[in-house]
């Protein structure tokens, strides 16, 4: 016997039957009005769900339809009940939701998220994990919030979930090949049970992958890009190279530049510009007879005092001091 069967008189129910994964029970009674009717039904839920609770410590949520007439409305009353049963994806699980309690108001427009998504997308090309973390707790929040018609809210987490996989073409990479699972997605997402698990299944199963791809190119771009501006630097080391000028040829803003070099070599640009002129002048010193202040105009000083500065504070010596030194351990070298 059914805990139903047990809790709810005879005279007031038909027969509990199982359909699908739900149980369904149609209960009669010949109220004085229609609210008192709702009393009692949510009376006997109530009961039904703190005796399943503890005599079996099963959590459960039970939908009840609006009240019909006769027995020729049954599928009507089934449909509203389990409509009203979804809702607990939005209230939480351990409820008992009446279909009219979840019908949404009449006139109340709603807007999708959009800027909370693009700054979620931004953040994951960026691989921002914990940004990304506090974008996606805010974006549930706000359809959950405002989406209290179940069937807006599966269009919005859906719509989340296209746009995702869109992001994740963008890459370059099919999504069948990096999220392909059984179930399929579609399935597995509008199989959950509530805005938690929805939140975290995304987290999971659609972003963190997303994020490693693009965390991958990320790198691989960067690496490239570094190798590039240091080519140019090695090449054009004697002439007015700059930022803006590499920038320009490779086809980005500066400050990406700027941002590139400083994740992949450690250093600013006008840094290593000038860290590999010093170990040019100081092949210049060693195996020429230029004079400094030929020296300091080929590698682009605005004369030679701001070259022998420039030069001192980073070798801790004189261009001069330098040079003599070296023909000085040259010519210990031959004596010996």
């Amino acid at each position: 016997m059914s805990m139903q069967q047990q809790l709810i008189p005879a005279h007031n129910r038909l027969m509990p039957i199982v359909v699908q994964s739900s149980q369904v029970t149609l209960i009669f009674d010949d109220p004085k009005s229609t609210e008192e009717f709702r009393t009692y039904m949510y009376a006997m839920a109530k009961k039904v769900q703190d005796e399943v609770g503890n005599y079996l410590s099963l959590r459960i949520s039970i939908g009840i339809s609006r009240s019909y007439a006769g027995l020729h409305d049954a599928n009507r009353a089934y449909k509203e009940a389990m409509d009203a049963l979804k809702y607990r994806v939005l209230f939480g699980q351990q409820t008992i939701l009446h279909i009219d309690d979840v019908q949404p108001a009449q006139n109340v427009t709603t807007e999708y998220p959009k800027e909370l998504e693009r700054q979620i997308f931004d953040a994951i090309k960026m691989a921002e994990r914990d940004k990304i973390q506090c974008l996606l707790d805010s974006f549930f929040e706000e359809i959950s919030g405002q989406y209290h018609n179940y069937n807006d809210y599966q269009i919005a987490v859906t719509r989340f979930f296209v746009n995702l996989i869109r992001l994740l073409q963008e890459s370059g990479v099919s999504h069948l090949e990096l999220l392909g699972g059984d179930p399929p997605l579609m399935e597995q997402l509008h199989a959950l049970s509530s805005v938690e698990d929805a939140r975290n299944w995304f987290k999971s199963q659609m972003i963190e992958p997303v994020v490693n791809v693009y965390e991958d190119q990320r790198r691989t771009k960067y690496q490239t890009i570094s190798q590039e501006v240091v080519q140019m630097i090695h090449d054009r080391y004697d002439t007015d190279i700059s930022l803006e000028a590499c920038s320009n040829m490779l086809n980005y803003h500066p400050s990406y530049i700027s941002k590139v070099l400083r994740q992949e070599l450690g250093i600013s640009f006008s840094d290593y510009l000038m860290q590999y002129r010093l170990n040019k002048a100081k092949e210049m010193l060693e195996d020429t007879e230029m004079k400094i202040s030929e020296i300091a105009e080929k590698l682009r000083y605005n004369n030679s005092q701001n070259f022998i500065r420039s030069f001192r504070k980073l070798a801790g010596m004189t261009p001069g001091t330098y040079r003599a030194e070296f023909i000085e351990r040259q010519y210990r070298a031959g004596r010996s």
